[in-house]
């Protein structure tokens, strides 16, 4: 057991950081604006220091202070989405025994955490005397949920993220300013209709706006944005420049060029994935059943249970998906064909298990 201090443990991904050390069998110190537990009287007393706090700007500063209270031999970690934060002294922090790292999950964190980390993206970082040592606790309280983690250089995280996450935030921005020269019906029919691209783009735009004050903050503070404002401005002046000019095939070379950007079994991975979303999508709009069981009846044989009431009574399915809900729950989605009396009747014979 270690003793865990939660810098920014009111907020979202704090909350969610404090259930996951506590349930793993750490002593842990929430501390935040407004918690009873202070800075100064929680960092002397504990071995590891989770930061994540907005906003950004400040985060350099409040790593500085928590470094200059805390014992050698320690780990400090940063969760903060840039790495290169403005006025932080990672050396400074290096010389006093302290093991740095900077920890970026690639996700939205639920709690509890161990039900949301399979299959997704956690970049890591880190240095200084004991990084081997620390490394491997790092590696317990996370590998064993089946997430992806990757292990950068310092430094090598805010190039990543100029693509994984700035681009398609500086897009979101872009399209809800273009679609403000619309009238609303206009807007919400052309999504309802759009085809594929234009869903993928409208799904990023709108997840993008459900942390709109996120986005903001990485925007004002991420090292390249600037940069890749620069170079959308000049992606812009050649795209107005070709469309004036209607010069052949130059449109369709930079389009396959994105492709070839991808090597070629991720460019399968990429299509096939996208197009089964496009078939769920396009069955699930249709008629559909969903239903929702807690904790205590998602057990082997569920799915089959549910699929055989369909079966027995002879409904045409089309997409049927299953997830673990975060709560351990499950929720079963059932496509059909047609909302006939025999979907009917096994849709009411499954909700009178759910109520059971």
């Amino acid at each position: 057991m270690s003793k865990v201090a939660i810098i920014g443990s009111c907020g979202v991904v704090g909350k969610v950081l404090v259930d996951h050390f506590e349930k793993l069998g750490h002593e842990v110190f929430p501390v935040d604006r407004d918690t009873e537990l202070k800075l100064e009287d929680a960092i002397p007393l504990v071995d590891i220091v989770f930061i994540v706090t907005r906003p950004i700007k400040e985060a350099g500063f409040l790593i500085n202070k928590v470094a200059s209270l805390m014992n050698p031999d320690t780990l400090l970690i940063h969760g903060t989405s840039i790495a290169n934060l403005a006025d932080l002294e990672v050396e400074k922090i290096l010389s006093m025994g302290i093991t740095f790292s900077h920890l970026h999950f690639h996700f939205r964190p639920e709690r509890p955490l161990c039900q949301t980390l399979f299959g997704t993206h956690i970049t890591i970082s880190i240095q200084g005397g004991k990084h081997e040592e620390w490394r491997r606790w790092i590696i317990d309280q996370f590998e064993p949920y089946k997430p992806f983690i990757h292990w950068l250089n310092p430094g090598e995280h805010d190039e990543i993220t100029t693509v994984s996450q700035l681009v398609h935030m500086l897009a979101a921005v872009i399209v809800s300013g273009i679609w403000g020269n619309f009238q609303k019906p206009i807007v919400q029919k052309a999504v309802i209709i759009g085809g594929p691209p234009c869903r993928l783009l409208v799904r990023s735009v709108l997840r993008v706006g459900t942390g709109a004050k996120v986005t903001e903050d990485i925007l004002y503070n991420h090292p390249s944005t600037i940069h890749i404002i620069g170079v959308i401005d000049d992606v812009l002046k050649t795209l107005r420049s070709n469309l004036m000019t209607e010069r052949p095939d130059v449109l369709a070379a930079q389009l396959s060029k994105a492709r070839g950007e991808m090597n070629q079994e991720q460019l399968k991975l990429l299509d096939n994935s996208t197009n089964k979303l496009i078939r769920l999508e396009a069955d699930i709009q249709k008629e559909n059943f969903e239903f929702k069981f807690q904790k205590e009846k998602n057990v082997i044989g569920l799915l089959a249970r549910v699929l055989g009431e369909f079966d027995k009574r002879g409904v045409d399915k089309t997409t049927t998906i299953a997830q673990v809900d975060s709560d351990s729950g499950c929720t079963i989605t059932i496509g059909v064909r047609e909302m006939n009396e025999n979907a009917l009747e096994a849709a009411k014979v499954i909700n009178e298990w759910i109520l059971s």
